[in-house]
């Protein structure tokens, strides 16, 4: 008779079944069993976090900005096709330094931070390129460059790939 007893006993407190019932009442599982079968996926960021990453970039080089005030602005229609090109590109290597083996939120995570360094590389690399080939002649026929001296410090190159690479924390997958 103790076996039947310990059959009919609540455990943990939760009130016994009703006989003849057909349904049961389960505890509500907890919230970290309700998201431990699904998770944020940060790779491949979708082509809506890619158009803004495009978009804030193109910011960046065409307004005014630590980047643009450094080494100029750029004029919107060739930031567009050139930034264009740097996220694909930074797309491509992220994508291929990933090895489409991207198993967990660490992998992505780990894949984002590739592609996020590889546009602000790419970012810099373009920005210095064209500033050093676009020195303009001053009035006198002397050549002026818009780079500021080397002991300048009011913005620094840290600065500039800091806010080129702030993709993660600006752009949200949707």
């Amino acid at each position: 008779m103790a076996v039947d007893q310990a059959a009919t006993k609540p455990a943990g407190g939760d009130p016994p079944a009703v006989k003849g019932s057909e349904t049961s009442v389960s505890p509500s599982p907890s919230p970290a069993t309700r998201y431990s079968s699904r998770y944020l996926h940060f790779w491949p960021p979708s082509q809506r976090t890619r158009d803004a990453v495009i978009h804030r970039l193109i910011n960046i080089l065409s307004t005014p900005s630590s980047l643009s005030k450094r080494y100029g602005v750029v004029p919107q229609e060739e930031a567009s096709s050139t930034v264009r090109l740097i996220e694909e590109e930074a797309f491509g290597a992220a994508s291929a330094a990933g090895g489409g083996l991207v198993a967990s939120v660490d992998d992505e995570e780990e894949v984002l931070q590739i592609y996020s360094k590889e546009v602000g590389d790419r970012m810099i690399k373009f920005v210095k390129e064209r500033a050093a080939s676009g020195s303009s002649l001053s009035a006198d026929g002397e050549g002026a460059s818009s780079i500021p001296a080397p002991g300048d410090s009011s913005h620094s190159d840290a600065n500039a790939v800091t806010e080129a690479s702030s993709l993660k924390s600006e752009s949200p997958q949707a």
